[in-house]
């Protein structure tokens, strides 16, 4: 979503200064013609909000909020989709990536 925003005009710095902080993002692509479903925003800001992408990173014993497994792949693949729609409309070549499992 970065990209996203970079390609709509945001500068350098203000992409920078939202971190991965998954919601802020959100509501700037919003803000700037993304249209994510509510299911897609609600994920990052569970994302955010608990410590499930940490906790996906590093084993922690203990309970644990998580995110469907299914949920996030399919969160992802329509970012990922209108991202790349964005910027092929906008004439942005992109780099060849390798499709999610």
């Amino acid at each position: 979503m970065k990209s996203y925003l970079r390609q709509r005009g945001e500068d350098l710095d203000t992409v920078k200064g939202l971190g991965h902080f998954h919601s802020q993002i959100c509501v700037k692509a919003a803000a700037l013609g993304m249209n994510l479903p509510a299911e897609i925003r609600e994920i990052f800001e569970v994302a955010d909000r608990t410590d499930a992408v940490i906790e996906s990173r590093y084993l922690r014993t203990g309970p644990k909020q998580r995110i469907d497994t299914m949920a996030l792949l399919t969160a992802v693949q329509e970012v990922r989709a209108k991202v790349k729609l964005s910027h092929e409309l906008a004439g942005v070549v992109l780099a060849a990536t390798q499709a999610l499992p």
